[in-house]
């Protein structure tokens, strides 16, 4: 029961997490494209092209971390938990350092268009959704109660090859033996 109370908290966020990556790409993507046409810095200073940057390496690694935990909420495995689990770590680690860029950026001030006051603020909001997915998909670790990824019927599907030696001079002797691959 607790399992799917947690599936049902976590899809939500996965895919709130996903629309608000995707619309930081977009606007982070767009203030870029207007810095390469124009021939000059986006938004007049530095912290504002440090901030765009710094917006679309966290917006790529949140949409890989996204797809990530779609893919675990489809498995809901320990395999595809670790996959979710790493993707989403590293992204919100990038997704604070845009925050950071983000509210430096608010308090020197000079903002100069509106939609870097919406990169602003969607990194910001960003970086508080995605610790709380991070939370959300942790809880279970430790308990079954909580609805753990301890699976007991897990056995991996494949077994390792085996590869047959060619018999000694002492064994050429005996009665030859066949291997069964399995």
């Amino acid at each position: 029961m607790a399992a799917i109370l947690r599936r049902a908290l976590l899809c939500p966020l996965v895919f709130l997490n996903f629309f608000l990556y995707m619309i930081l790409l977009g606007i982070a993507g767009a203030k870029l494209n207007d810095s390469f046409e124009r021939g000059f810095v986006p938004g007049g200073n530095g912290i504002t092209v440090t901030l765009v940057i710094f917006a679309l390496i966290a917006g790529v690694v949140g949409v890989a971390s996204s797809l990530a935990g779609m893919h675990h909420l489809a498995a809901w495995r320990t395999d595809s938990f670790a996959a979710a689990g790493a993707a989403g770590l590293i992204a919100w680690l990038l997704t604070l350092l845009s925050f950071g860029i983000a509210c430096k950026h608010i308090r020197r001030g000079r903002i100069y268009s509106k939609s870097v006051r919406v990169l602003e603020s969607i990194a910001i909001i960003l970086a508080g959704t995605q610790l709380f997915y991070l939370l959300m998909l942790h809880t279970g670790i430790f308990s079954r109660r909580l609805g753990g990824y301890k699976e007991p019927g897990y056995v991996a599907t494949r077994s390792a090859p085996t590869v047959e030696l060619p018999p000694t001079s002492s064994e050429a002797t005996q009665k030859p033996t066949v291997a069964s691959a399995v």
